[in-house]
């Protein structure tokens, strides 16, 4: 059977061009994959590269590949087409026993909420964004979650939106608001 998991998302669009986006399907195996993504910017070729990004990262997803070397495959791609640019990613996996495994390519750590009351910063190593350096070797991070933990991801956006006082909205604040 698997694990049952909620997935809650939203895109909050601004008057600007933007080049987030969020994707997660099923593979054939039952898993399922998490993709988040940004693309520094805000021109029409920075959206078309994102567009071209998201479809690479979803196809070599699907192949059954690790995801070491299915993210490694998209950052050689990436890299061939992007003159200069380069999608900040955060690609994960939950498998049928609860092991979520991910990769952070230049995406702001995923908050952890288990058994406490409050989300702690997930300690993942960060590597370049994809199609920035074609020479990335990157390694994925296990974390096996249990009935009731929650993972949230965000883009550096969330950063930046300005609160009530007009300060901008950072880390300590994102955490506090959860």
């Amino acid at each position: 059977a698997g694990p049952d998991f909620l997935i809650r998302g939203r895109v909050a669009r601004q008057r600007a061009l933007s080049c987030d986006f969020y994707d997660y399907f099923l593979k054939e195996d039952g898993s399922l994959c998490v993709v988040l993504g940004s693309v520094p910017g805000g021109d029409m070729s920075a959206a078309l590269f994102m567009v071209a990004a998201q479809a690479a990262v979803k196809s070599q997803l699907r192949a059954a590949l690790p995801l070491t070397e299915a993210v490694t495959a998209v950052n050689r791609q990436l890299f061939e087409i992007g003159r200069g640019l380069a999608l900040h990613a955060l690609v994960g996996v939950l498998d049928r026993e609860g092991t979520f495994t991910c990769i952070d390519a230049g995406q702001p750590a995923p908050l952890l909420f288990r058994d406490q009351d409050r989300y702690e910063w997930l300690k993942a190593p960060e590597y370049a964004p994809l199609g920035q350096n074609e020479n990335v070797v990157y390694q994925a991070q296990r974390i096996t979650l249990r009935q009731g933990d929650r993972l949230f991801f965000h883009t550096e956006g969330l950063d930046s939106i300005p609160g009530a006082d007009g300060q901008s909205f950072g880390r300590q604040e994102l955490r506090a608001a959860l």
